[in-house]
């Protein structure tokens, strides 16, 4: 896989695999705008962002920031921003980055294993949420997003444990995970020190199944054709011999 792109592809193992073959798609988002007292949720629209991978630390994200007064390049100079440490990871930095993953069955998220962190890992996980079309994020704002967008959880110290768990009834194609977003609600924590990289998912998934009979409906079916036989029976006229 190429160092820097906006999306990669999985199929099964950490191999990226082909569209025929894929198993979760991973794609990269940032915003425009450094956050800032007196702005709105409404103010920062998502734009794409570099995708990285890591090794065994995980994903991470650089921002693709045009520069200039208004919307400096994070971290970087003139109009390059910079893709060494911190940087490189998924922080809220100034920019919010998020991971979308998109799957290509609905599953339900059971937990986030963040690889590598620095001062403080707090993420944010959102699930698409709704029978509609997901569109695309480019061009919405964090705290505007297209209905059928559902904030999940906000999760202090992620890194602190092996496996952050997720527990919700949502089971959906598509899920949004980084660093913590104060943008989407939910419970308040620390901005802007969260530097994490993303490692691994854990997902389950609900297959629909047709339920077996009843021992109940079983025993009521006997019992009307029984009845139906019986009815029959009585009916009939006796042959003489």
């Amino acid at each position: 896989m190429s160092t820097y792109g906006n999306c990669a592809r999985y199929g099964g193992s950490e191999t990226p695999a082909s569209p025929a073959t894929n198993v979760m798609q991973v794609t990269a988002y940032s915003n425009t705008g450094t956050l800032g007292a007196g702005k709105a949720a409404g103010d920062y629209t998502i734009q794409s962002a570099y995708l990285a991978f890591w090794g065994d630390s995980g994903l991470g994200t650089v921002n693709r920031n045009p520069g200039g007064t208004v919307d400096p390049p994070e971290g970087g100079t003139g109009s390059t921003p910079s893709s060494s440490a911190p940087e490189h990871s998924i922080d809220n930095n100034g920019r919010i980055d998020m991971i979308l993953l998109t799957f290509d069955r609905a599953v339900s998220l059971t937990g986030v294993d963040v690889g590598w962190s620095q001062t403080d890992s707090d993420i944010t996980l959102m699930a698409f949420n709704s029978t509609g079309v997901m569109n695309d994020l480019v061009g919405q704002s964090y705290g505007a997003l297209q209905s059928g967008w559902e904030l999940v959880g906000q999760y202090s110290n992620a890194n602190n444990v092996a496996v952050q768990g997720v527990t919700t009834d949502i089971s959906s194609r598509y899920w949004l995970v980084g660093a913590y977003n104060p943008l989407v609600g939910g419970t308040s924590l620390s901005a802007g020190n969260d530097y994490v990289k993303l490692r691994a998912f854990t997902a389950t998934e609900t297959q629909k199944t047709v339920p077996e009979p009843s021992s109940a409906w079983l025993l009521a079916a006997a019992i009307a054709v029984g009845g139906w036989a019986s009815r029959r029976n009585r009916g009939a006229k006796a042959i003489p011999a």
